[in-house]
């Protein structure tokens, strides 16, 4: 089997190791349903795999498209709707860390945060909202969350996840990623 279906399978699987190997394949190589990698990652809840695909998207200078690719099935979904389909925090978090797009939607107009309402998250509800979800934006944080917003996000509590502080130093890595990338490739046209 080819690179790139090895990759999608791994991805599918939530098969870090597995993954980890493949990453030199096409990141953005895509399934039948128009899926990529970080598509099946998202949809897994497996917030490693998701960060190590963002984290070599941004190597590669592609993440500002990779992050908000749409998928085919179901019509016009990102990554962040699929993790937020999944319910898992993480996953989300560090799609939002990334700069996943809050405000896209499905065919049928659906975005993340109208996903997390329908599922009854309050968690998820209120990562979203406090990147800016939508009209419940300025909605207040929930009376449990507690705590200063993240410097570098801006998302209130987000330590409280479980994951510690290394969540902000991915948002930064993969900042600091695709700025290197851009700049590797503007000085070698």
């Amino acid at each position: 089997r080819d690179p790139s279906t090895l990759l999608l399978d791994a991805a599918a699987r939530a098969d870090a190791s597995a993954l980890r190997a493949l990453l030199g394949a096409a990141p953005g190589a895509v399934d039948r349903r128009g899926w990529t990698a970080l598509h099946a990652s998202a949809d897994a809840g497996a917030s490693e795999c998701v960060f190590l695909l963002l984290e070599s998207a941004a190597a590669l200078g592609t993440l500002a498209q990779y992050v908000d690719a749409q998928a085919d099935r179901p019509k016009g979904a990102s990554a962040l709707h699929l993790a937020v389909r999944s319910r898992d925090e993480v996953c989300v978090a560090v799609l939002l860390h990334a700069g996943a797009s809050i405000e896209l939607r499905t065919e049928r107009g659906r975005t993340p945060l109208a996903q997390a309402e329908e599922y009854r998250s309050e968690r998820l509800l209120h990562l979203l909202r406090t990147r800016g979800g939508g009209r419940n934006a300025s909605a207040p944080a929930p009376a449990s969350a507690g705590g200063a917003p993240c410097v570098l996000c801006g998302v209130r509590d987000v330590h409280s996840l479980g994951i510690g502080p290394s969540l902000c130093e991915t948002a930064e890595r993969l900042r600091t990623g695709a700025l290197w990338a851009s700049r590797v490739r503007a000085a070698n046209p």
